[in-house]
């Protein structure tokens, strides 16, 4: 499963309304992010979210959902958890019989 922002779809609506190039550069100057961080959250491969960069990106792209920024990729691997790690979670798998 990732996390990825559709940054790529707001510089194309940019592009389509004003005619100019947006580039990662100019958003990452614009907003204090890093180039290389927007680029890695653009592809889904942030290793973390950082509530500032959430804000700034809205704050730029005039967004006000958050959902209109985010999407989860879940044709990706799944999460998995190791069941040792939740005992409780067992489940019984032998039943009484009378």
């Amino acid at each position: 499963m990732k996390l990825r922002f559709e940054i790529d779809k707001f510089k194309l609506e940019y592009q389509l309304k004003t005619g100019e190039r947006l580039t990662y550069e100019d958003i990452a100057r614009d907003t204090g992010i890093g180039n290389r961080a927007i680029s890695k959250m653009n592809l889904g491969k942030a290793g973390r979210l950082e509530a500032d960069h959430i804000l700034a990106l809205m704050t730029y792209f005039n967004i006000t959902d958050f959902n209109e920024l985010l999407t989860i990729d879940e044709a990706d691997k799944p999460i998995k958890l190791p069941i040792e790690r939740f005992p409780r979670a067992r489940v019984e798998t032998e039943f009484a019989t009378a």
